[in-house]
């Protein structure tokens, strides 16, 4: 007696899987701004002028904002389609209510000072520890509206 194939079923499955989440990803806007971008951001310089900073702070963000390994980000001359769209969805993408912000410009808008900032920092509401913040000048547009938004501006 002839066995049934009974992994056809998980194959299925998998398949259907795999479809799902290819479509997720071409869907994301993280996806298509990145490649909108991808012919200007090249290199490590044109994605810090993309955003406004110098090399030293997107150093600073790489370690801090995402989950990019700094080494290894330091070892690579060129930026790839998928390291440029990992960077855009977690430090953001700047538009013109979505900016990089230094902490002169967020006490600004806040109309506060630096002590009612830092006693506001907080990982749960701004994404970002008081080290971090202690750390950081500039931050990325996903901080900055988080931090802007938990103020109330």
């Amino acid at each position: 007696m002839p066995k049934k194939n009974t992994n056809s079923k998980p194959k299925q499955e998998k398949g259907i899987l795999l479809i799902l989440i290819l479509l997720v990803i071409f869907a994301s806007a993280s996806f298509w701004e990145a490649l909108k971008l991808s012919p200007r951001i090249k290199t490590k310089q044109d994605l810090a002028d993309y955003y406004g900073i110098t090399r030293k702070t997107l150093n600073k963000w790489i370690t801090h904002f995402t989950t990019i390994n700094l080494e290894e980000f330091k070892k690579i001359r060129k930026i790839t389609f998928s390291d440029l769209s990992q960077i855009l969805n977690q430090l953001g993408r700047v538009k013109e209510n979505s900016q990089p912000l230094s902490k002169k410009e967020i006490k600004k808008r806040c109309e506060t000072s630096d002590r009612v900032l830092r006693e506001n920092i907080s990982e749960k509401y701004c994404g970002i520890s008081l080290e971090t913040y202690k750390q950081v000048n500039i931050f990325p547009p996903n901080i900055s509206k988080k931090i802007l938004s938990h103020i109330g501006v």
